[in-house]
């Protein structure tokens, strides 16, 4: 039995930076679209949390830049590469011609919300959390939507075109049956976090390489975000040391 059922043009499933941004840009062109997020929040901290300059310049276009700028964030004017035997520089976006030369650092969570506030402001804009996508709708040999399960609830979105925006797990890829190709070997990155103190050391974004390990770091206002890399097992390897 379905408890909800949708129709719009698009559909996409996945809040994440796309599928937001997508959302957000149908939207602001007066396309009837429906967003699909399986969790309840952002509030995740699984990834890296910068903004680019040329993201930042879509965002001028649109009129969201300087509001976004209001928000706590720290500015990188370059990006570093420390080692054992150098440090070296590869990123200056202080030398691009851009309004915005540096990288900006904020919570991811901070900017989804701050793009799917302005998104509400559009009639045709809707969004669906703790949905979570588990069957296709197709009909004579294409996908024309989704059907959902939220706790309890059923529901389904019928649209012109279904997009997935559900990250490198994408369930919506493995129902339609399409395999992803691998470009580069597996790897994991454990990311977690650590205080900032005032005499900390300005290095806004920086990816550290030791023997065996490379950290990347990036600095929060209030606290240094740390990504450890290492090969595909390395959670379960780091959990059984403790």
């Amino acid at each position: 039995m379905t408890d909800d059922s949708r129709t719009t043009t698009c559909c996409v499933v996945g809040a994440g930076p796309g599928g937001v941004m997508l959302a957000l840009l149908l939207a602001r062109a007066g396309v009837r679209v429906t967003l699909l997020e399986a969790h309840r929040d952002f509030e995740r901290d699984f990834r890296g949390d910068t903004i680019h300059p040329a993201t930042l310049e879509v965002l001028e276009q649109i009129g969201l830049a300087e509001r976004l700028h209001t928000l706590p964030h720290v500015k990188a004017e370059s990006f570093r590469f420390v080692s054992p035997l150098a440090i070296d520089t590869p990123a200056v976006f202080s030398r691009l011609p851009t309004p915005f030369p540096y990288m900006m650092i904020m919570p991811q969570a901070r900017f989804l919300e701050f793009l799917v506030k302005d998104a509400k402001r559009y009639p045709h804009f809707d969004l669906k959390l703790g949905a979570h996508v588990d069957g296709l709708i197709e009909e004579n040999g294409a996908v024309r939507g989704i059907a959902y399960r939220a706790g309890d609830e059923r529901g389904e979105v019928r649209a012109q075109l279904t997009v997935a925006a559900d990250g490198r797990f994408s369930r919506v890829r493995k129902l339609a049956g399409l395999e992803p190709i691998s470009t580069s070997g597996a790897m994991e990155i454990l990311w977690f976090r650590l205080p900032r103190r005032p005499g900390d050391a300005h290095d806004e974004a920086a990816i550290d390489v030791g023997p065996r390990q490379v950290i990347a770091v990036l600095g929060r206002p209030h606290e240094w975000q740390l990504g450890y890399v290492g090969p595909r097992d390395a959670t379960a390897r780091s959990r059984t040391r403790g």
